[in-house]
């Protein structure tokens, strides 16, 4: 097996090689690399070598017509990072948004919903039809394709996701007290553009892992199952089904607490899951997700779960231990399930040398 048929497998549940080993977030072709200093270059070269690499790529869209102009221009530029301002212009009114590239990360400075009164423009700016631009998708696509041991990953986001995009974190959890009503209604006007833009590119031929994320939001301590259900689920199980109608797996990516909405979280159909974490990040242990899962008889691929803060600051040593648990506990990782990974993203742009030790540690895994 090469990278891409091994992480098939896995994400299918379906028996592989050897054991498949990715690390989140870092693919050796990815553009972002030229940000990285020359300290990045050992990793890089040796998971370029070695595999297996999930690669993101997303849809290219664009808005169908001119309801809502949006204009942006730059207002900062340092060495560090710069300032781009986005405007929406609706028939309820202007929004405008702040965002700080930092090159490798980047942070909302301004978001663009920030009080109810926001909100009928955001109606129109969520609303929007898209065109999908078939041929830059496919462009995308073809350039991870000359990569064998990499996986090209379809990134569409769901629907909470945008939501909660255009207005940060403290407004969605004020008007998730607040008013849940509203935010129901903005979740329902954006997932239809999302099942266009998915089944456009779909039906154009391209196969391959679909990447969603989202779902995190609406998991505690933000809120409970009950909201789960309405907010993430019916949206996750939609796009799962359309994905699977052409044959895709589905790899959602959700950090925090699992234990409360677990089962409808793997209810919604995913065949995949990253990360899953153990307190403190998380509230399941790998034991007892495994026993869960093992009740509900049901056959779902964990991508994960080594800390991000362990590989770039722990000893060997502690990776060497918490990677035998891993492997104690999903001892029939030969038959797919199981993807050994990183919690999340290394953004800095030096690496650490304790942190090179560890990714070539983890690398090393692969062949016992």
């Amino acid at each position: 097996m090469n990278g891409r048929e091994r992480l098939w497998a896995a994400l299918c549940c379906q028996q592989v090689d050897e054991l498949p080993v990715s690390l989140q977030g870092l693919a050796p072709s990815q553009p972002s690399r030229v940000y990285r200093d020359a300290s990045w270059d050992p990793v890089l070269d040796r998971y370029a070598e070695v595999g297996d690499v999930l690669h993101m790529f997303p849809i290219t869209t664009a808005p169908s017509d001119d309801t809502v102009k949006v204009t942006t221009q730059l207002l900062a530029r340092t060495a560090d990072h710069e300032d781009w301002e986005t405007r929406y212009e609706t028939p309820s009114g202007s929004l405008t948004s702040v965002r700080r590239n930092q090159f490798l990360t980047g942070a909302t400075l301004k978001h663009a919903v920030t009080s109810p009164e926001d909100l009928p423009a955001a109606r129109w700016v969520l609303g929007q039809r898209l065109s999908v631009d078939v041929a830059a998708t496919h462009a995308c696509y073809q350039d991870v394709l000359q990569h064998p041991h990499t996986l090209p990953l379809l990134v569409q986001t769901e629907p909470i996701e945008q939501v909660v995009g255009l207005m940060g974190a403290e407004t969605f959890a004020l008007l998730l007290a607040e008013h849940p009503a509203v935010l129901q209604e903005l979740v329902e006007i954006v997932a239809q553009p999302i099942y266009e833009s998915l089944e456009t590119i779909l039906n154009s031929g391209i196969q391959t892992a679909l990447w969603t994320s989202g779902a995190e939001w609406v998991t505690p301590p933000y809120a409970g199952p009950t909201t789960f259900k309405t907010l993430v689920a019916p949206y996750l199980a939609r796009m799962t089904a359309i994905a699977h109608h052409h044959g895709c797996p589905v790899l959602s990516h959700c950090h925090g607490r699992l234990r409360a909405i677990l089962d409808l979280y793997v209810g919604t159909g995913i065949d995949a899951s990253h990360p899953f974490e153990a307190p403190p990040m998380g509230d399941i242990t790998p034991q007892e997700l495994c026993a869960q899962m093992h009740r509900q008889d049901r056959q779902v691929c964990w991508v994960g779960n080594i800390q991000l803060d362990d590989m770039l600051r722990a000893p060997t040593t502690e990776i060497a231990r918490q990677v035998d648990a891993l492997l104690d506990t999903f001892a029939d990782w030969q038959q797919g399930g199981f993807i050994l990974s990183v919690s999340g993203t290394a953004t800095c742009r030096h690496v650490p040398a304790q942190a090179v030790e560890n990714f070539f540690y983890l690398l090393d895994r692969k062949r016992g």
